[in-house]
Parts: structure tokens; C-alpha cells; sequence
């Protein structure tokens, strides 16, 4: 494996925080409030449009990050899925849920 134990454990740490954060996102209950006009009636529908569409990218970005937590488990976090290179850190730094090195993706 070409990253340190040291950067695997902070990946780790990383990866669950956002897992932390995710769930939060994910859980959070949505509230429904009695409009006194239609004005107020659409923005809180509107509100409501914007939260579950947060909630569903949260979803997908949670299963990024449990199939990340799960690379790292089997020693292979880091790696690229096509080539089998490592992929450069600051790669993973900046997205630490990326599966594939960047001029692979393009």
C-alpha cells in the first residue's frame, strides 16, 4: 500500500465525519408549516423541494463514503479502480471519496 498508516487513519477520521454529517442531513426531519397565504404556501413548498433534494444528494454521497470507509477496510483505498495506480494524495484531499485518478475520469 503506498499511503502511510498515518493517512490512512486520517482518511478515515475525514471519511467519517462527512459519514457524521451525511446522516445528520439524511435524518433531519422535514417540518411542514399551514401557510396564512398562497405567497407563504410556495416558498415553504419551495423550502420543502430544496430540502429533499438535499436529502437525496446526501443519500448518494453517504454511499460514496461508506464504499470509501469500506476500500479502506480492505486495503484498498487510494487505488485506482481501472488502472490499479495509486492515486495522487492530493486527489484524495481534496476528494477523499475518488475512486479513480483524475485524468482517468476526463
Amino acid at each position: 500500500m503506498f499511503l502511510k498508516n498515518s493517512e490512512i487513519r486520517y482518511f478515515r477520521k475525514v471519511l467519517l465525519g462527512m459519514k457524521e454529517e451525511l446522516s445528520s442531513i439524511i435524518t433531519d426531519e422535514l417540518e411542514f408549516e399551514k401557510s396564512a397565504d398562497s405567497y407563504d404556501a410556495a416558498l415553504n413548498e419551495k423550502s420543502s423541494n430544496t430540502r429533499v433534494i438535499e436529502k437525496t444528494k446526501a443519500m448518494e454521497m453517504l454511499k460514496q463514503v461508506n464504499m470509501a470507509l469500506s476500500r479502506i477496510e480492505t486495503n484498498k483505498f487510494g487505488i485506482c479502480m481501472r488502472t490499479g495506480d495509486p492515486i495522487d494524495i492530493r486527489r484524495l484531499k481534496v476528494n477523499p471519496v475518488a475512486v479513480c485518478n483524475i485524468n482517468i475520469e476526463t
